[in-house]
């Protein structure tokens, strides 16, 4: 029954990052698009390269990665906002996000020639999961992502 089917995710990216998506100010974007991005986004790159690519660089406006873990949560996927608040406390340092240098120190150390828990811990993200459950937030939130 096409009711039951997960809402087209690319659309609802193109309505997301129309205004500029993941380097805009997320903050001028309604709370259900700023979840959207950041999961949507977070996601594509804990898929392409794991913790290691997700916490190598910088995102744009330089939030803290909690900011990533209560998005997740929003959508329900709160197993994986755990991993990712569990694998930001591996670094040792407080707000990790501001700390480029450090962070690359410890994933260089941790995982891209050693593997580690940081490694582990963003195995166990289940993305098929993640993306079922951002289309069902998304479904929660038609009128944040119908194109106009």
């Amino acid at each position: 029954m096409p009711g039951d089917q997960p809402p087209d995710l690319t659309q609802a990216a193109q309505v997301a990052f129309a205004g500029g998506g993941n380097d805009a100010d997320l903050s001028r974007l309604p709370r259900p698009r700023q979840v959207f991005v950041m999961v949507y986004s977070a996601q594509g790159v804990i898929d392409n390269g794991g913790f290691a690519y997700f916490f190598e660089c910088d995102w744009p406006g330089v939030p803290p990665y909690s900011a990533f873990s209560e998005a997740y949560r929003e959508i329900g996927a709160a197993e994986a906002a755990d991993l990712i608040d569990r694998a930001a406390g591996l670094f040792g340092i407080a707000d990790p996000h501001l700390h480029r240098e450090e962070r690359l120190r410890y994933l260089h150390a941790h995982t891209w020639e050693n593997g580690g828990e940081l490694v582990t811990l963003g195995d166990r993200i289940e993305s098929e999961c993640v993306f079922r459950l951002l289309g069902e937030y998304v479904r929660r939130h038609p009128d944040h992502f119908c194109a106009a």
